[in-house]
């Protein structure tokens, strides 16, 4: 919830990619 309201990079680095 709170994850998905956050900005791409924010969410990336949750999904455990690297950011842009």
């Amino acid at each position: 919830a709170a994850e998905e309201a956050a900005p791409p990079a924010a969410t990336a680095t949750a999904e455990g990619e690297a950011p842009p």
